[in-house]
């Protein structure tokens, strides 16, 4: 279970057991993700309002950098205002999701990416946790706390069958994935609703230790679903593996590009790997 930060427990523990005979909001697992993906969305309008907007007026956001305390809603709106300015996206590596009455915490790690002022692209692997409230007929983010995650380890231990691992500098994985870095908005993979890649894996091509890596351009619609079928840019060797690895992209969950405050038409490049070994 990734680590929750105390204050998320005391707030989780306060808030569940306080309710009484207040009707509870009906929340899910589903609806948990689908609020950090509007999060997301919002953090990568560049619209540092609509991100501010996420947090009710009493939220606190604590961010992984010097001075990163922010307890007013100026104050969390100023943050975006600067920190959109280096066109921030994050992607989850790993979460673990409790609800209780009128509360949800999201917690685990993300990757968040964002760019310098010559357009280079930097990673930074962060432990999350993410305390969402239900008041006045919605939802809302109470808590917000980033901070750095200790450094992953050099060599990446194996996947045990049914489980899925991915490296930290992955900009976008799944169990053996990975997409290109490319400077401003584009399509994103929601690793923990997507499929993976190894459930693609053909048995015959597994059985007799076939590996291969295929490179694809995914283009996405404003919608979330590719607007056609993935283009192979690098081909395997294998058109079975080839074939896998569309089969794949077209059963993982894609957050569509954005572009002036919304969703967009939009393309990426990813390598999908084959490996018996795993």
């Amino acid at each position: 279970m990734p680590p929750v930060h105390f204050a998320a427990v005391l707030f989780f523990l306060a808030l569940s057991g306080a309710h009484g005979a207040e009707n509870c909001a009906p929340m899910q697992r589903e609806g948990v993700e689908a609020l950090f993906d509007e999060w997301h969305l919002a953090l990568v309008s560049l619209d540092h309002e609509r991100a501010a907007q996420r947090y009710w007026p009493d939220a606190v956001l604590i961010w992984a950098a010097p001075n990163g305390v922010h307890t007013t809603s100026p104050a969390i709106d100023e943050f975006f205002a600067a920190f959109q300015q280096s066109k921030p996206r994050a992607r989850i590596v790993s979460r673990d999701i409790q609800i209780g009455c009128n509360v949800a915490i999201d917690s685990g790690r993300y990757v968040v990416s964002w760019l310098d002022q010559k357009g280079r692209s930097h990673d930074s692997t962060q432990r999350y946790t993410l305390v969402h409230t239900h008041r006045e007929n919605a939802w809302r983010i109470l808590h917000h706390h980033s901070s750095i995650a200790p450094p992953e380890p050099a060599v990446e231990p194996r996947a045990k069958s049914g489980t899925r691992t991915a490296p930290a500098s992955m900009t976008a994985s799944n169990a053996g994935v990975t997409a290109s870095h490319t400077g401003g908005s584009r399509p994103f993979l929601n690793l923990d609703a997507s499929p993976s890649v190894a459930s693609f894996y053909p048995d015959a091509a597994r059985a007799g230790r076939q590996r291969g890596d295929v490179a694809l351009r995914i283009c996405v619609a404003p919608d979330g679903e590719l607007q056609r079928e993935p283009d192979v840019l690098n081909s395997s060797g294998s058109p079975q593996l080839d074939a896998a690895a569309q089969a794949w992209a077209y059963a993982a969950r894609w957050i569509p590009a954005t572009r002036d405050s919304k969703p967009a038409d939009g393309c990426t490049d990813i390598n999908v790997v084959f490996d018996a070994r795993v």
